[in-house]
């Protein structure tokens, strides 16, 4: 991972504010050699609480566009319920303001889906998870996802989303609509054990991520092996794979400097694999930060 952006969940005011503040100063130079920072992926607190996953209840809210107005700089990635009260005209405004909505952690409707993305919003968090599932008389969030041009995160570490379901999704998507993610959370490339995540104590058990009632607390996964695991699931092609983790994050950021190519122009963050996804070399900004050797 070269570049990425840290994401924030449901807590209290003032810690995602704490949270906000941290990354605005990280953008400016303050994380050293390493992956750069480029924003806030902002998940949380403006979900319905029915499809909270491991985000804390007690401090679910409406909308609340005052709130974040200081913060906008920071943030790139918002997810949004479309159904509570307030959120379209919310979507509207952080769409305006260059911010990209993603619709997740909700009990839409198809209809309640479709509204949200006329509003503006162009992307759905983790499909599948935190959801209703797909039912063929209440196709739901996943059936909006499915069928809307939207871009849809999908968490390949075969939990959250089964392996033949990947396949379906990137026969029903295409390779250009999808962008492989982690959802890691704190546990990712430690040892098994109990950890925190927003407060919430999780239980790590054979990689799984679990609060204590067998919700899925996010993941352990890393992104190269998101990647392997979706070759092998779909058969999609080495080169091609790589997209969904390159060229697709890029575009919907709208990264020009960083495109998912090899051209003049572009920042030279580089990553050399060999063909099973293990990471030899590691480059950002031209300079190398990893080597295996």
């Amino acid at each position: 991972v070269t570049a990425f952006l840290p994401t924030t969940i449901t807590m209290e005011r003032t810690r995602i504010e704490q949270a906000l503040r941290r990354i605005k100063a990280a953008m400016a130079g303050g994380c050293g050699p390493g992956a750069q920072i480029l924003g806030c992926n902002l998940e949380g607190p403006f979900i319905n609480a029915k499809y909270k996953g491991a985000h804390d209840e007690r401090y679910i809210i409406p909308p609340e566009w005052a709130w974040l107005q200081p913060y906008l700089e920071v943030i790139r990635l918002i997810t949004v319920a479309p159904e509570i009260e307030g959120a379209l005209a919310f979507i509207k405004k952080m769409v305006a303001s260059g911010v990209v909505v993603s619709l997740g952690h909700t009990n839409a409707t198809y209809e309640e889906m479709v509204q949200g993305m006329n509003a503006g919003a162009t992307h759905v968090t983790h499909l599948f998870n935190a959801m209703p599932p797909l039912h063929h008389r209440r196709p739901g969030a996943v059936g909006a996802a499915l069928l809307q041009p939207v871009d849809c995160e999908l968490i390949a570490d075969d939990i959250h989303v089964a392996p033949a379901v990947q396949e379906l999704v990137l026969k029903m998507k295409g390779q250009q609509r999808l962008v492989l993610i982690t959802d890691a959370m704190r546990a990712c490339l430690l040892a098994d054990g109990t950890y925190e995540l927003g407060g919430l104590a999780v239980q790590v058990k054979a990689g799984q991520a679990r609060l204590p009632d067998g919700t899925l607390a996010g993941s352990t996964l890393v992104l190269n092996r998101a990647l392997a695991n979706f070759r092998r699931n779909t058969g999609l092609p080495f080169e091609e794979v790589i997209k969904l983790a390159t060229v697709n994050p890029a575009r919907i950021l709208r990264l020009e400097n960083r495109k998912g190519n090899i051209a003049p122009g572009m920042d030279a963050d580089l990553v050399l694999w060999d063909e099973d996804f293990h990471v030899l070399m590691t480059y950002v900004a031209g300079e190398q930060v990893f080597s295996l050797r």
